[in-house]
């Protein structure tokens, strides 16, 4: 495990989780389980099945210096955790639902950036890092229901 660098990892937990053989649960800190396939894959003495994993040649380089954001924040924090904590936990549910890792439906970056600036238009919504048309148009309303939802809870005005 050593040799492996954490991208690789990541890329490798990622693939398992889509295809069924790991579980990230929801909770406060979720952790990864192995799923009934899973464990049946790894008992099984004569493996017919092997798992194949096509993993990027290149390792993705960090950037040299972080880039602005949406009206010149860093990004760095959302400024209602909570939020972003549901907005999260959403994302997860869509991701287990369509068997995708949670970063392709939005990255933290564009939930930081939802849970700051609180999009509840359309055209508020494509303002945010990540989020172009076609997101928009299969996610945008889900998300903005939520983050419209929160704001009534908690007497936010836009």
């Amino acid at each position: 495990m050593r040799s492996r660098t954490i991208i690789r990892l990541r890329q490798t937990a990622n693939h398992l989780l889509v295809t069924g053989y790991l579980h990230l649960t929801t909770d406060q800190y979720p952790v990864l389980r192995v799923t009934k396939q899973g464990m049946e894959f790894l008992l099984e003495e004569n493996q017919r099945e092997t798992i194949l994993l096509k993993l990027p040649k290149k390792q993705e380089e960090a950037p040299a210096a972080k880039k602005k954001t949406l009206k010149g924040g860093s990004g760095a924090e959302a400024t209602y955790p909570e939020l972003f904590e549901l907005l999260r936990k959403r994302r997860y549910e869509i991701a287990q639902k369509e068997h995708k890792p949670p970063y392709i439906i939005f990255s933290d970056k564009a939930l930081k950036e939802m849970s700051s600036y609180l999009p509840t238009t359309e055209k508020t919504m494509l303002e945010i890092n990540g989020v172009g048309s076609s997101k928009l148009e299969k996610y945008g309303s889900e998300f903005m229901g939520l983050i419209e939802d929160y704001m009534k809870e908690n007497k936010i005005k836009s």
